[in-house]
């Protein structure tokens, strides 16, 4: 299979069911490529980030991401997040399985996650192949950036941009080992997409 821009650089032969999951690490262009495949194969697309927005709002009333971050440092907010995006992702995938699904989220590739795609063989398996450190940070910043715009807000200090430098670096390192380790145990499920086509 061909996807317009994107090149399927492996691919299992897996058919039984309709469900996909699409991984990669954080700023590596899973939205944009889950976008253009629902798109391509006529399938919902879900981002599971959508769904830890709201109770991580309740849980800190009044903070952003940002200042959850100066507050706690990267590696504490990070295991908050992450500690969200498994629950809603083993709510979602038990709920969209079985149907014409993609379910995007960079915490697919996490051991906790092994025991479901462990029980699910025929749940077919994409992942982003991994940019430079320096492009995914270059990426982000990017999107960060034009997403205050829309919002209204003033550009990013110096300390902020430092900052955010320094947690996009700390994201790498994290997601790089677990990307790794989630290759090897699926190497035979996984099929690997080439992400050149997204700016």
């Amino acid at each position: 299979m061909r996807l317009n821009g994107y090149q399927i650089v492996s691919e299992s032969s897996s058919d039984k069911t309709h469900c996909i999951l699409l991984t990669g690490l954080s700023g590596s262009g899973k939205s944009t490529i889950s976008e253009r495949m629902g798109k391509e194969l006529g399938y919902q697309v879900i981002h599971v980030d959508d769904y830890i927005r709201e109770p991580i709002r309740k849980k800190f009333p009044g903070e952003s991401l940002l200042s959850l971050e100066t507050k706690f440092g990267i590696k504490k907010l990070m295991e908050i997040i992450d500690h969200y995006q498994i629950i809603f992702f083993h709510k979602l995938f038990k709920q969209y399985k079985n149907s014409k699904t993609i379910l995007e989220a960079t915490n697919i590739m996490f051991k906790e996650n092994y025991h479901l795609l462990d029980a699910n063989p025929d749940i077919k398996l994409y992942a982003i192949k991994p940019l430079a450190e320096e492009e995914i940070f270059r990426r982000r910043i990017k999107r960060s950036i034009e997403k205050r715009k829309l919002k209204g807000k003033p550009p990013y200090t110096e300390e902020e941009l430092k900052q955010k430098r320094e947690s996009s670096r700390f994201l790498y390192d994290s997601h790089i080992k677990r990307f790794k380790q989630f290759l090897q145990r699926y190497k035979d499920r996984v099929n690997l997409i080439s992400n050149k086509a997204v700016k």
